[in-house]
């Protein structure tokens, strides 16, 4: 049951596509990343070290940016967690004028379930679109 065969059957199979049929082969393909105003945005987070008063310190930055503009913000924080989570949302959209549509990122997935587990809580209230 399953697939029998390896990494090199992959490779030998594309090798001799390539030098056969595959040289007829000659299109170029281009997906354009076009957003509309408010559609959407991208969130990460990175960890970056930080000297202050000769002591190093690592902090965990959010980056969120929307995908129309480009404009972005970073919020920096001591620790990662849920809190900083969305509280660097927060923070990004009252600074950046309002939350967009929808997101995309690694912690979408994370937010919603742990929402759900802790429905007792409630959440940060976000600031009206100006």
């Amino acid at each position: 049951m399953g697939y029998d065969g390896g990494y090199s059957a992959i490779t030998d199979f594309v090798r001799a596509w390539r030098q056969g049929e595959g040289q007829a082969v000659n299109v170029t393909a281009f997906v354009p990343l076009t957003f509309e105003l408010g559609e959407a945005f991208q969130f990460d987070w990175s960890e970056e070290g930080l000297v202050v008063g000769g002591i190093y310190y690592r902090m965990q930055v959010s980056h969120l940016k929307l995908c129309a503009s480009r404009a972005y913000w970073l919020v920096a924080y001591p620790s990662q967690g849920h809190e900083m989570l969305f509280d660097a949302h927060t923070r990004s959209f009252a600074a950046l004028g309002g939350a967009a549509r929808r997101g995309t990122g690694s912690t979408t997935t994370c937010a919603p379930q742990w929402t759900r587990c802790t429905r007792a809580r409630a959440a940060p209230s976000m600031p009206a679109s100006q």
